[in-house]
């Protein structure tokens, strides 16, 4: 009696598991970033990483793109393999007008150093998936920085 067994059966299973973890794993949340919007203002804020194409917004490196109004919070979910997380914060009264879209004036850019964001430093990415990040505005830095 033959088993079914076989190594080429075999081979075949296991590289199609590999394939579906890997694809898999890229599409689910790796570590997340909060912005709180504790000034007066409504800000826009875009996420940005190395890894993503920019397909939403047109722009590279740009996961996604929110209106923050004043006194609220919103979170991204940045995907496993993205890299060097920023966030980019911009005023939500200017647009372009070729296609409407946001004005790409930034105001205040946050980069993840030495484990928290800061709006100083090298960029560096997270040691791994499962954490969260959290970045306040309040109104004496967005004044400062003319928003």
């Amino acid at each position: 009696m033959k088993s079914i067994l076989n190594k080429k059966t075999v081979l075949r299973t296991a590289l199609l598991s590999g394939m579906f973890v890997f694809a898999t794993s890229q599409a689910q949340a790796c570590y997340t970033v909060k912005f709180k919007n504790q000034s007066k203002a409504d800000v826009t804020v875009a996420w940005l990483a190395g890894g993503c194409g920019g397909i939403t917004s047109g722009i590279a490196f740009v996961c996604t793109h929110k209106d923050v109004k004043a006194n609220e919070s919103k979170s991204y979910n940045f995907k496993w393999g993205t890299t060097l997380p920023s966030l980019k914060v911009y005023n939500t009264y200017t647009t372009y007008p070729s296609n409407g879209s946001k004005s790409a004036n930034v105001a205040i850019e946050y980069v993840l150093n030495g484990g928290r964001f800061k709006t100083s430093g090298a960029p560096q990415s997270p040691p791994g998936c499962g954490k969260s990040y959290t970045v306040t505005l309040k109104d004496d830095k967005r004044k400062k920085a003319g928003l």
